[in-house]
């Protein structure tokens, strides 16, 4: 289990460098939004087409690795962002997660920034089994579905894509989107969330049965 996904990933957890939620609470909700985007041939998820907003950029219809990368490449502003990411604060922080019943400790780091008004843009990176690694990541919000998107780009340079709502106050809670029943299915819950720290756990499952547990601590750095 721990030969999975380094973070599965981090924008999940942070959108990488965030403040609003707080508190503690394990309530489940169910998230299968009835018009899931669907993947291309070559893995590249597709976009809603409705802009958040009027005055805010849209989404391509393919999310591809340029794109993503290009968001990245871009100077952080928060002029003009969504109240939907508002929660989110862009800087640098460190991280460490660990596996349901092993001592072993995992860290890495990474930062975020906003970009666009409507983008929390994640860089991360770490060692993971004696191998480095990077990945990047953006959330958004889609308010033709009512819910939270995010975008993996990963060391293999596969794409995927999660969707996520708040559950209870302001924690999120976050599914993936996966073709036909395929890759691991899996549900991330923040449990807490304040200025300083960021802590939650990703379930894994195999036909509806949990076979691993990963906590994992975010501590925002000044």
């Amino acid at each position: 289990m721990t030969k999975l996904l380094p973070l599965l990933s981090c924008l999940f957890l942070f959108g990488c460098g965030e403040k609003k939620e707080s508190g503690d609470n394990g309530a489940t909700v169910t998230d299968s939004p009835s018009n899931n985007p669907a993947h291309s041939p070559e893995g590249a998820a597709v976009a809603p087409s409705k802009p958040v907003g009027a005055d805010l950029p849209q989404l391509p219809e393919v999310i591809t690795k340029d794109f993503i990368l290009a968001l990245w490449d871009k100077e952080h502003s928060d002029k003009g962002l969504i109240d939907e990411l508002r929660h989110r604060t862009a800087g640098r922080w460190t991280a460490e997660m660990n596996w349901e019943g092993e001592e072993v400790v995992q860290t890495y780091s990474g930062a975020s920034k906003f970009i666009d008004g409507r983008f929390d843009v994640t860089r991360s990176n770490g060692i993971t089994d004696g191998k480095e690694w990077v990945q990047y990541d953006f959330v958004t919000y889609d308010s033709s579905i009512g819910k939270y998107r995010g975008f993996t780009l990963g060391s293999d340079g596969k794409i995927t894509e999660a969707t996520g709502r708040l559950y209870w106050r302001n924690l999120t809670e976050w599914r993936p989107i996966r073709n036909n029943g395929e890759g691991l299915d899996w549900v991330m819950r923040e449990t807490l969330r304040n200025d300083n720290y960021l802590k939650g756990q990703t379930e894994f499952r195999e036909d509806g049965e949990r076979v691993a547990l990963r906590k994992f601590k975010v501590t925002f750095l000044p």
